[in-house]
């Protein structure tokens, strides 16, 4: 009887795609041995890190998925998004999720920033299941660690720029973590502080939510295509 191969679908692969490289796709793998042991990577690029500086990956991770599934229903209909995704982020890592639209990659932001919850598997930050906070606690730890990006600009449309960068700092309790002048000097539309999104063009609006992202300084920046309308 012949074998099927099962392949991974969509943002499942995210695992093995993070350096670049499908595990698939290569005939063998980078091996470094480390203590006795043998590590396995799916690229040349993931195993010269490794090599550059191996205590790093022997902690744990700053964020890791483990085993996350997300299934959206309408009605009688089941929409798998997320099928057993695997995830391991280093403090200092520089991670791109490369997939077609549609694939979930933007399910994989938001399960990671805390914007939705799992349908099975766990979410950990710093070695803690966040996945199992209340809606209160995943608000507080989000509005401290994360910095968003999103697709759309989701700027409020009654407030001006200035107004829409500082919101992270009202809701995270903190003083100007940096001069919000300074950011807005540094994507050269100081001029336009004051105005309100309906008055920016697609790319003032697209550095004015980067601004926003960075303004608190936060641990983890997420950003979906953020670049695509600058």
């Amino acid at each position: 009887m012949k074998q099927i191969k099962k392949e991974k679908t969509g943002a499942a692969r995210a695992r093995d795609l993070v350096c670049g490289m499908d595990l698939s796709e290569l005939a063998d793998l980078a091996e470094v041995p480390y203590k006795g042991a043998s590590f396995y990577f799916c690229g040349s690029g993931c195993a010269e890190r490794f090599k550059s500086d191996p205590e790093r990956f022997q902690k744990e991770p700053l964020i890791r998925l483990n085993n996350v599934w997300k299934v959206f229903k309408m009605g009688a209909v089941e929409t798998q998004a997320l099928r057993g995704v695997d995830l391991n982020v280093w403090e200092g890592d520089f991670i791109s999720i490369i997939g077609a639209s549609g694939s979930g990659k933007s399910t994989v932001l938001n399960m990671i920033g805390l914007l939705d919850r799992p349908t099975d598997g766990g979410v950990f930050y710093k070695g803690k299941d966040v996945s199992l906070f209340n809606d209160e606690e995943r608000t507080e730890l989000r509005s401290r660690i994360f910095g968003f990006v999103f697709q759309q600009y989701n700027l409020i449309p009654w407030l001006t720029a200035f107004e829409n960068v500082s919101l992270p700092l009202i809701f995270s309790g903190r003083n100007s973590a940096r001069n919000i002048e300074v950011l807005f000097t540094e994507v050269d539309i100081k001029e336009r502080m004051t105005h309100r999104p309906f008055e920016l063009s697609g790319g003032e609006q697209q550095r004015v939510a980067i601004l926003r992202a960075l303004v608190n300084d936060p641990e983890v920046i997420l950003g979906d295509e953020p670049t695509g309308n600058l």
